[in-house]
């Protein structure tokens, strides 16, 4: 029995090996058949790997010539003419094209439209970087600075689209609730004001660790309650700190010692007269 079981292992071996030689073999035979192929197959596995590493070279030397031009262009824009600066990015965008200068680029060009009130432009050259997705810094920066050229435009529905994309998009308390406060205070100056009051509501019970935040919001609140109700708002005082109550006390003070009493006058008015 153990030597039928040795047998069979061994042939179990045999088998093996030769079909192991077996498929070298056919695998020589074929290559021997296909030579040409495989040689250009060869080739080919080559020239992939050296565009490979070149393309990378190619994109690092990019980068570093990227960085260098865009500063000589940050320190051209303390002398040259406005002009002169926007033909300078726009012909950076296009040559460092995919890269993150470029895109620092376009924040820096269309916070120049905007100056310019080519509000168009800075919409265009920013809706690029608008994709890029949340969290990234400069795709937060570009819906922004979108939303309030529309608001500068005049174009209150559009801006509010991208203030809730901002608020969708921050990844920060803070950011979230100014995006917010541009919803309501957008919603106030249309005459939307239950919009604009359910959006105050939000941020007052969600600016609980911001109390200076949560006292402005609360004012707010207040003035757009009365607008909704009668119409018109009241006179908007908001807090002041302690700091700006105490320089305004020396100020109300020498105001009250500069006033004369009427009494006292009138006395030394009616002394003068008598000794004349």
């Amino acid at each position: 029995m153990a030597k039928s079981m040795a047998r069979e292992k061994r042939t179990q071996g045999i088998d093996t090996e030769d079909h192991i030689t077996e498929r070298a073999v056919e695998a020589a035979a074929w290559a021997q058949r296909h030579r040409r192929v495989v040689m250009a197959g060869g080739i080919a596995l080559v020239a992939v790997v050296a565009a490979s590493f070149y393309y990378q070279d190619y994109r690092q030397k990019l980068v570093e010539r990227g960085s260098v031009r865009l500063q000589e262009i940050q320190i051209a824009s303390q002398s040259a003419d406005i002009e002169t600066i926007r033909s300078e990015l726009r012909l950076f965008i296009d040559q460092f094209s995919g890269t993150a200068y470029a895109n620092q680029a376009r924040v820096v060009l269309a916070d120049l439209e905007l100056r310019r009130d080519s509000l168009g432009a800075a919409i265009r050259v920013l809706e690029p970087l608008a994709d890029r997705g949340r969290g990234d810094p400069l795709s937060f920066s570009a819906i922004g600075m979108i939303a309030a050229a529309y608001d500068q435009g005049g174009d209150a529905d559009r801006s509010l689209d991208w203030y809730e994309r901002l608020e969708n998009e921050a990844l920060f308390d803070y950011q979230r609730h100014d995006a917010m406060a541009e919803q309501a205070r957008l919603h106030t100056t249309a005459g939307r004001y239950d919009e604009a009051i359910s959006l105050y509501e939000r941020l007052v019970g969600e600016a609980a660790e911001d109390p200076a935040g949560q006292d402005v919001y609360s004012v707010r609140l207040g003035e757009v309650r009365t607008l909704s109700q009668f119409g018109v708002a009241p006179p908007v005082v908001l807090p002041t700190s302690d700091s700006q109550a105490d320089e305004a006390e020396p100020a109300s003070e020498q105001s009250e010692s500069a006033e004369v009493d009427p009494a006292e006058g009138g006395d030394a008015a009616t002394d003068e007269g008598s000794d004349q």
